[in-house]
């Protein structure tokens, strides 16, 4: 077996952290926990955090969805599915920013009825 190092720990919930999805270009990563916290991260070894978003229950599952670019589907353990549309835009140092548009929407049971 191979020798192996860690090279990096990053840093950003303050509960266990139950999923972790990648963009399928690899340019971004989000992470979901118990603290009900969706992490966006930069990815390609940058690990720097670039946005949050808070829900209210505990983030159990993550997925990225490559079909429609950056949009994450996240179900949390009350039973709500949020989905998050992402623009991202790199600059020309490698830095990526993320904003939200309209496409958050939450999914809960008073809606599906």
């Amino acid at each position: 077996m191979g020798n192996f190092e860690l090279k990096r720990i990053i840093s950003g919930h303050h509960d266990s952290i139950n999923a972790l999805s990648f963009s399928h270009d690899g340019s971004l990563f989000a992470s979901g926990g118990d603290d009900g916290l969706i992490n966006i991260f930069q990815g390609h070894g940058s690990g720097r955090r670039i946005h949050r978003f808070q829900v209210k229950a505990p983030v159990t599952t993550l997925l990225w969805h490559s079909r429609f670019g950056h949009t994450i589907l996240a179900g949390d353990a009350s039973g709500d599915v949020h989905t998050l549309c992402l623009e991202v835009q790199s600059s020309a140092n490698a830095t990526v920013s993320v904003t939200t548009n309209k496409c958050i929407r939450e999914t809960t049971e008073e809606s599906r009825a």
